[in-house]
């Protein structure tokens, strides 16, 4: 039997990312960012990450990562005809039996996150952000940002002219 140490929070599956301030937001996907490129560095897709894979303790602005189980070495053959999380997470490649599942597979998923936190704020739409995210999420792969790594450092840039632009 395995015992886990309890979390205070709230499952993310089906948050109201739109409640947080932007700051917060955006402190979030730092989080999950910075924690994938760790599980990239260690060789493993983030086979099923999703909202659901995540606590956050708003009192104490900390987010929890808790749903690793389905998380596969680097370059793992797609074997399931019917993938585990939600649709919006899924990168085309993983609807393909067969289908190499990769760094760029994890690329898409930070894409599909960080429009999840970001949400519908409009004030958002066609900023670089969104732009990045966007390019994440490409259904042809090699459009892609080639690892976690690279999207970040994109990412951290796009943040800080969309901000200035912005006027947060």
């Amino acid at each position: 039997m395995l015992e886990y140490e309890w979390i205070e929070g709230e499952n993310l599956w089906r948050y109201p990312f739109e409640k947080l301030e932007l700051q917060e937001r955006l402190q979030l996907l730092e989080t999950i960012f910075t924690f994938h490129e760790k599980v990239e560095q260690k060789s493993f897709v983030a086979i099923g990450f999703n909202n659901a894979s995540m606590i956050y303790d708003e009192t104490n602005k900390r987010l929890k990562i808790v749903n690793i189980d389905h998380y596969e070495k680097n370059e793992h053959i797609n074997k399931m005809e019917n993938v585990l999380p939600s649709s919006p997470f899924v990168s085309p490649e993983e609807l393909t039996l067969n289908t190499k599942l990769n760094t760029r597979t994890n690329v898409y998923r930070m894409g599909a996150i960080a429009f999840s936190v970001l949400g519908k704020d409009q004030n958002l739409a066609g900023s670089p952000m969104h732009k990045v995210a966007k390019r994440a999420m490409s259904k042809d792969s090699t459009e892609r940002f080639e690892s976690v790594q690279d999207f970040h450092q994109i990412w951290k840039k796009a943040v800080e002219v969309s901000l200035a632009v912005q006027g947060y």
